[in-house]
């Protein structure tokens, strides 16, 4: 009763009869508890499954069997979070794809993508040994291109962390819930 009960405070059909479709090739999605992380490959979705010692927070129900977007059930949004920019099916903008990296990289290179029903929003995130150039270089790029950049500069002795990120407005209102 308990576990009903929660379900119906998240939101969550319990009905079955809700099913989502992937923003990228707009297939039916299943529950993300009946997939499971390949340990021996890399991540499908860091968002969902980002093998470190900390828990993801978020609650995700719906994942893509093929693209692998998974539906947060809190903001309502469609997440893919990789390590190799070209793996996106909804390709990435060039200027997230081609922002410089920093020479020493201090943790994975992550890139996201995140949609919500009227805009998409793309991120690149890291850790980095502290550096000035690097710094005067990221810069200057995230003012050419309009990328907002938030910077958490030797929070950890030498080390920074990076996020640089764009937003742009979809055309259409994103079409996820398939109807019965």
């Amino acid at each position: 009763m308990k576990i009903l009960i929660l379900l119906l405070i998240l939101g969550i059909s319990v009905s079955g009869q809700e099913k989502m479709l992937c923003p990228s090739c707009k297939k039916e999605c299943t529950n993300v508890s009946k997939l499971k992380d390949d340990l021996t490959k890399p991540s499908k979705n860091l968002s969902v499954w980002n093998r470190s010692m900390c828990a993801n927070m978020q609650f995700y129900y719906f994942i893509c069997e093929k693209d692998f977007y998974a539906y947060e059930l809190n903001s309502k949004t469609w997440n893919l979070s990789l390590e190799d920019k070209e793996k996106f099916p909804i390709k990435l903008h060039k200027s997230i794809r081609d922002a410089p990296l920093a020479k020493k990289t201090k943790s994975r290179i992550v890139y996201s993508q995140t949609i919500y029903n009227d805009r998409k929003e793309e991120s690149l995130n890291f850790w980095f040994t502290h550096d000035e150039n690097y710094l005067k270089t990221i810069r200057a790029y995230a003012q050419e291109h309009g990328l907002k950049l938030d910077l958490d500069l030797k929070r950890l002795k030498e080390e920074s962390f990076l996020s640089i990120s764009r937003e742009e407005k979809l055309e259409r209102g994103l079409e996820s819930k398939k109807k019965q």
